[in-house]
């Protein structure tokens, strides 16, 4: 394993789970042996019983029997922990971070796959989530509305509203058993050491020696990427929510952390400022980039700046749209762009008025910035008024074009 405890960890959760069975089997034969033991008869035995039914338990004793299975190995190892150094088996055995949920006091925890936790205060920003990877392999599905049923959850770390930009981690629910019993330190919410959701209703249990209370929580598990993620994570996405309350969030990048997390970076799709979403395909391919890179600070620039800024940001997409549109229908070879008027006059004689009038009054509208302009016409500066009818008629471009979803 390297010393790595990471790969162990997750290398020792997933043979738990395809020997859950025989545990609890191994479990079961011990308390029908405890009348031949030497555990005295009475509150001792009734004690060790109680703790027989324990999860921690049960997690000691596939740990023994880990330890025998490697006892008769040359290196004492095993075939467990041996499979962890090898460098295919360790890429897959990346550590799992858990997080539980009290649905009941919506309180969160985070620990270790053995389901041993502490709390996580303040409680995080987390947003349901139903879905990453390509968007051609996204179902819409009903909208899940509590943590037991969601597929996966993000939690949020930081979020940028000037660059739409939200990092967190997601992760995924788990499969075993869920809600799953954990067992959690004390929570800060709590006023006192009494807390637990084992017992029912307004029924609470004291930590036991070691300080842990059993909990039963909703659990989520750390989503790892895959290579073949990882190789088209620029084309990715990544759905908040469900059904109509999706909002889709392009993937930027994925960076692994020292837990084993993977921390995702996401930016929200532009549909905020008011511009539509662009399919990508149907931009010229002579143009994609520098169309794409355009309307990339356009749509930044309606969350920040001033409203001569944010026009000027729109002439410059409508311009980089509408040359590459002119050269697509054969008016222009690729070397003689021109200015958004001409392009204006241009579509016009071309019978698109729409196209036409939109590029004429994004290029009037820039021209009222300029103060020249306002001493020799008497023209006001843009209001913020200007700049939202601006963002529009870029938007009308671009559906004109037959670009926008």
């Amino acid at each position: 394993m390297n010393g790595s405890y990471t790969h162990f960890a997750r290398a020792w959760d997933e043979e738990y789970v395809m020997r859950a069975k025989v545990v609890r089997s191994a479990v079961t034969a011990l308390a029908d042996a405890l009348q031949w033991s030497i555990v005295p008869d009475g509150d001792e035995r009734s004690e060790a019983l109680k703790i027989m039914k324990e999860s921690w338990f049960r997690d000691r004793i596939f740990d023994k029997d880990l330890w025998m299975i490697g006892s008769g190995d040359e290196n004492n190892i095993g075939s467990f922990t041996r499979n962890c150094r090898d460098p295919v088996f360790r890429e897959a055995s990346v550590s799992n971070v858990n997080i539980g949920i009290d649905e009941s006091t919506m309180l969160f925890y985070e620990g270790s796959p053995s389901l041993y936790g502490h709390a996580i205060w303040p409680s995080p920003f987390v947003s349901l989530a139903s879905h990453v990877g390509s968007r051609a392999d996204w179902k819409r599905e009903p909208y899940s509305q509590s943590f037991a049923s969601a597929p996966m959850l993000f939690r949020e770390d930081s979020f940028d509203p000037v660059a739409r930009v939200r990092r967190g981690r997601l992760y995924i629910r788990r499969t075993a058993e869920n809600p799953a019993v954990w067992r959690v330190q004390r929570h800060p919410a709590y006023a006192t050491a009494a807390q637990s959701n084992m017992g029912g209703p307004s029924v609470h249990m004291n930590p036991d020696a070691s300080g842990f209370i059993p909990t039963r929580l909703a659990t989520f598990t750390s989503w790892h990427a895959s290579d073949h993620f990882l190789a088209s994570r620029y084309d990715a996405v990544l759905v908040m929510g469900a059904g109509d309350r999706a909002m889709v969030h392009s993937v930027l990048d994925v960076e692994r952390l020292a837990t084993g997390e993977e921390l995702i970076t996401v930016r929200t799709r532009p549909s905020l400022s008011g511009l539509p979403e662009l399919i990508v395909a149907l931009i010229p391919e002579a143009y994609t980039r520098v169309v794409l890179d355009q309307y990339e600070k356009a749509a930044s620039s309606a969350f920040r700046d001033d409203a001569e800024s944010v026009i000027d940001r729109c002439r410059e997409a409508a311009t980089a749209a509408l040359n590459a549109e002119r050269e697509a229908v054969g008016g222009g070879n690729g070397t003689n762009a021109q200015d958004l008027a001409d392009l204006g006059k241009f579509f016009l004689s071309e019978r698109r008025d729409v196209l036409g009038n939109a590029a004429l009054i994004l290029a009037r509208m820039h021209s009222r910035g300029k103060s020249a302009e306002q001493i020799k016409r008497g023209t006001v500066p843009p209001t913020e008024a200007d700049a939202d009818a601006a963002i529009a008629l870029l938007g009308l471009v671009y559906r004109e074009l037959r670009w926008a979803r």
